[in-house]
């Protein structure tokens, strides 16, 4: 489940993060007041967290899995205990 919410908020997060600390590290080097919110862009940092999560979860489902024409076994119980699904890879 951590897992899971990490992979999303991360990239989601990422780009609004950056762009925060960027603006409040140049309002220090010039010694300026931060600007208020209503004139940050968050429509297109949100728009780029959404592609980074695209981005992340299509790298992610190509990292995992088995070669193609493998059979699925779901999860099942046998007396009493879960045994979890797998692949079984094809034969060669």
């Amino acid at each position: 489940m951590l897992r899971n919410l990490l992979l999303l908020a991360i990239p989601l997060l990422l780009p609004v993060l950056v762009y925060f600390f960027v603006c409040l590290g140049l309002a220090r080097v010039r010694n300026e007041k931060i600007k208020k919110f209503k004139n940050y862009p968050f429509i297109t940092l949100g728009l780029i967290g959404l592609g980074l999560v695209t981005a992340t979860l299509v790298a992610y489902s190509f990292s995992l899995g088995t070669k193609a024409g493998g059979t699925y076994i779901p999860p099942h119980t046998v007396d009493g205990k879960v045994i979890p699904g797998r692949t079984i890879p094809p034969p060669e």
